[in-house]
């Protein structure tokens, strides 16, 4: 029978709790730590090899762009993108220029500059394709459900082609919210209108104007601007 000194505190037997503290503890050693580590490591699947160089454009392709951006004819309400583009110069661009640069500037070059080389540029190509007919399609004043099926159908490819070219890429939000675009166009029709480039363009129209600090004196002004410039927008 067993006497209740023998019990700690915590009602364990003190033999079964001497016994605990014998328990061997871990080793704590360096050599031990890097061994650990690289067992962990080992268990980590590998960073993908890519298949192909990471891309960036040619000083000659830059170049040739520029010359296109400089000397192709656009609508005087279109605004061309700078013909530095690639230098820090020109800032941040515009979701307008970005437009105005993968419907009109690069189709008309990238098929020049990689049609004829290696099979890495033209996989790039057929990628590239397939975005613009993407862009196109939702950036389009006119859309019928089978071109929005079209759309959906050359975005997988392109989410592909990517995936294969890139594999070191990660997906971003907006490659997910593009997958809807689909669905939108069939209940929605044109997403013209409900694009964000006219409020855009409207706060850049704000930010410019002069309020000498006095904001509520100013807001008829940007009221004004508002009815008159908004609606030219949408319905243009």
């Amino acid at each position: 029978m067993m006497d209740m000194d023998d019990v700690d505190d915590n009602g364990v037997p003190e033999s079964d709790s001497q016994s605990e503290e014998d328990v061997s503890m871990p080793d704590l050693s360096s050599s031990h730590q890097e061994k650990n580590a690289n067992d962990s490591g080992s268990n980590k699947t590998a960073t993908p090899t890519p298949a192909y160089p990471i891309f960036d454009f040619t000083k000659e392709e830059l170049e040739k762009i520029r010359t296109c951006i400089h000397d192709v004819s656009l609508p005087t309400w279109v605004q061309r993108p700078p013909s530095n583009l690639g230098e820090a110069a020109h800032g941040k661009l515009k979701a307008h220029e970005l437009l105005v640069l993968f419907t009109v500037i690069f189709p008309l070059v990238m098929p020049i500059l990689w049609w004829y080389e290696d099979d890495y540029k033209i996989r790039l190509l057929q990628s590239f394709c397939n975005l613009v007919h993407c862009t196109n399609i939702v950036a389009g004043y006119s859309v019928t459900n089978a071109e929005a099926d079209a759309y959906t159908e050359c975005y997988i490819l392109y989410r592909r082609s990517i995936q294969e070219i890139f594999p070191w890429s990660n997906s971003v939000p907006n490659h997910h919210y593009a997958m809807h675009n689909s669905d939108m166009l069939k209940f929605w029709g044109p997403l013209g209108s409900l694009s964000e480039f006219f409020g855009e363009r409207m706060n850049g129209e704000f930010g410019k104007t002069k309020t000498n600090r006095r904001f509520s004196e100013s807001f008829p002004l940007f009221f004004f601007m508002f009815l008159k410039i908004v609606p030219q927008r949408i319905w243009s």
